[in-house]
């Protein structure tokens, strides 16, 4: 029994059969070709017997599959946004719905006027880091055309950012991991500063309301207590792996 053609650009190492099932089990006879062509659509052909009305076929260990690419060129951040994605390139910022994941659609580009290092979006609002030139935050209440409103100056090259509600917690190089109090689009400021005694911050992420995780490069992953912004305080490292001999 001839049950379905799936279309792939990766070699197929692994089929599984998901749906009903007949009594006795589902038989596999062959699968054709045996294997596909990388980066090449390829039509699988699966026959069989019972096989119940509404199986389908899914691939597995084959890889990642290229759904879609956007052409934009030199992207260095981008944030998502419900089905909005923000990318930056250059000085520019375009937004694209991905809605439909194989068919992005850019709906727009505007100049900034400035070279993010990081994107950070939350609501109707977008972070962007600048590296050594501090924190801007833009309105997106018109989702194709950002706002420009606050601003803030923090010490060190703005790499990442991560936000918690009111505070926007930024890691920042050689200066180590700041927190900013963006509960005023217009007056953002930092709150609160931590700086190691080595390594660098290089990436942060929320793991709840009062705890970040910090990537301190030659040092290790820190776990930050940031239940008190102005004084966010180190409460558990994971070392950095030795480096091999």
């Amino acid at each position: 029994m001839r049950i379905a053609h799936v279309s792939t650009a990766s070699i197929a190492l692994l089929l599984v059969l998901c749906g009903p099932a007949a009594r006795g089990g589902v038989g596999i006879e062959s699968v054709t070709p045996g294997q596909g062509v990388p980066d090449r659509e390829t039509t699988l052909t699966v026959d069989g017997s019972s096989f119940a009305p509404g199986s389908r076929v899914s691939l597995l260990d084959g890889g990642p599959l290229l759904a879609a690419t956007i052409p934009i060129a030199d992207s260095q951040a981008m944030a998502l946004r419900g089905t909005l994605l923000y990318v930056a390139a250059g000085t520019s910022l375009s937004v694209v719905d991905v809605a439909s994941p194989a068919t992005p659609v850019t709906l727009g580009t505007v100049d900034l006027g400035l070279y993010p290092t990081f994107l950070v979006a939350d609501g109707d609002r977008l972070y962007l880091g600048r590296g050594y030139d501090g924190v801007v935050v833009f309105d997106l209440a018109d989702p194709l055309h950002p706002l420009r409103r606050g601003s803030a100056p923090v010490n060190g090259y703005l790499l990442a950012g991560a936000i918690s509600g009111p505070w926007l917690h930024v890691a920042a190089n050689d200066s180590g991991f700041a927190t900013l109090d963006v509960s005023d689009p217009d007056h953002p400021f930092v709150a609160g500063t931590l700086a190691l005694p080595t390594g660098y911050a290089e990436a942060v992420a929320r793991l709840d309301a009062t705890h970040v995780l910090v990537a301190f490069a030659g040092y290790g992953l820190v776990v930050l207590d940031v239940s008190a912004p102005g004084g966010p305080r180190s409460k558990r490292r994971c070392p950095a792996p030795a480096s091999p001999t």
